[in-house]
């Protein structure tokens, strides 16, 4: 109460420095708006404000007469000194200073005591004008405003400077672990930022696609990638939402289906002595996502291997592991021969070739079949059946084979945004399917697995 009598104190060490209320959180966070807001008020005759400077403490004492909701004043007091009559705000909450009738009550009472607004006499508006002008009479509210704002504005600008020159640095030190590209192939980025060009002259294109494929990479949060690259997130997460299906569009095109030709001469020599027409190997993997709230797209999306709803991929490699074919996103609920189906893979098949997969892909045959190619797999393994040693033998050499398609896989997997935990929102499933051409074309580009 005392604090109420006396009025709010603001510490200042020049007039007028940030508006500053110790028991206000908005005022505190928005200081340049508070203090703007408070200004346009005085000028505008609906509040008056008194400034009283102190040599010693430097601190200034803000009285703004104002209606609280717990008051009732007479209307001919806020037309003589223009406010106006629908203001309202609490005491405990505002700088604006509030009279308490009977004082000497207990503390428990005190809050039920009837507040009155302390507006001054016409004397008493004179008098602290005129002090207010001796004490400031060689400050300028616009000019103190203005100088504040400009120091914020420089240090904003040049924290975000700082930020992206020491971002820009750290893919040149290492790109695979920030960007999953290897250092030799640091000038496919140079290639893709020209392709487009963005607005600001500081944020470069080039900046754009380290930005994007390091959200890729790190799965890092849209405020930090702000932070990183001296933007705001909600810029950093229009780039993205605006630049990655123009850059998968381009990655794209390193996912190619080589001719038989190609795949020959790259044949490991693992695969030469009794599959050399080999082609493909295919395989699923799944990611996590969550759970929607349609009921609908919650059964579609349920996977009973992952428990839990999931986004499932189809993703073929050649024999020298190279990632030629990759489909979109399918609900996890989906069969491996659905999959296969839908996700026009067989297109990519010519006559006569072999396509190896695993074991769970029996039921596959026929489509293989009717593209006049040959399924291998494993033999299937069934309870009270006895396996021959001829497929003992066959089903270790196809899995010993198989390995090399979960090690495609388990380098798609680095990339934290389609890692098998990473959870994708509903809101982000949309650019899961451009996001994993710009992963497989990226693991392309990094050193064969059989060398």
């Amino acid at each position: 109460m005392e604090t109420l009598k006396e009025g709010y104190v603001i510490p200042c060490k020049e007039f007028p420095s940030k508006y500053e209320e110790p028991n206000n959180a908005s005022a505190i966070r928005e200081m340049i708006f508070t203090y703007k807001t408070v200004l346009d008020m005085k000028n505008s005759g609906v509040i008056q404000l008194t400034i009283l400077a102190s040599k010693l403490t430097k601190h200034f004492k803000t009285f703004v007469p104002v209606r609280s909701k717990a008051v009732q004043t007479n209307k001919s007091d806020f037309a003589k000194h223009g406010i106006l009559a629908n203001v309202a705000c609490s005491p405990f909450s505002s700088p604006w200073k509030v009279t308490v009738i009977d004082s000497k009550a207990s503390p428990e009472k005190v809050g039920h005591a009837k507040r009155i607004l302390d507006i001054p006499s016409e004397v008493e508006e004179l008098s602290t004008s005129s002090s207010a002008g001796e004490n400031c009479a060689d400050l300028s509210d616009s000019d103190s405003c203005t100088s504040f704002e400009e120091d914020n504005n420089l240090e904003t600008i040049l924290f975000r400077n700082t930020s992206l020159l020491r971002t820009r640095k750290l893919p040149n030190m290492d790109p695979r672990v920030y960007l999953g590209i290897l250092p030799e192939r640091i000038s496919f980025i140079n290639l893709l930022s020209k392709k487009f060009s963005c607005d600001s002259d500081i944020f470069t294109s080039h900046d754009a696609v380290c930005q994007i494929l390091r959200k890729i990479r790190l799965n890092d949060s849209f405020v930090i990638l702000g932070y990183e690259f001296g933007i705001s997130s909600r810029q950093a997460s229009r780039i993205f939402n605006r630049y990655v299906t123009f850059i998968a569009d381009h990655v794209q095109k390193i996912i190619l289906w080589p001719n038989r030709y190609s795949i020959k001469r790259a044949l490991p020599v693992s695969f030469r002595k009794n599959y050399s027409r080999i082609q493909s190997m295919i395989d699923c993997f799944e990611i996590e996502i969550q759970k929607p709230s349609d009921p609908i797209h919650q059964a579609l999306t349920w996977s009973e291997y992952k428990g839990c709803n999931t986004l499932k991929f189809l993703v073929s490699i050649t024999p020298d592991v190279l990632i030629n074919f990759v489909s979109t996103g399918y609900g996890g609920r989906i069969t491996d021969e659905h999959i296969t189906a839908q996700s026009r893979f067989l297109d990519k098949l010519k006559p006569g070739v072999l396509v190896m997969a695993d074991r769970g892909f029996k039921r596959i045959e026929p489509f293989i079949s009717g593209k006049k190619c040959t399924l291998v797999r494993p033999s299937s393994v069934l309870s009270g059946v006895r396996s021959s040693k001829r497929q003992v033998i066959d089903s270790r050499k196809i899995s010993g084979l198989r390995i090399h398609v979960e090690r495609a896989i388990s380098r798609i997997r680095e990339f934290s945004f389609v890692s098998p935990n990473a959870c994708r929102s509903y809101q982000q499933i949309k650019d899961v399917d451009e996001v994993m051409k710009i992963v497989c074309g990226l693991v392309n580009l990094q050193r064969p697995f059989i060398k």
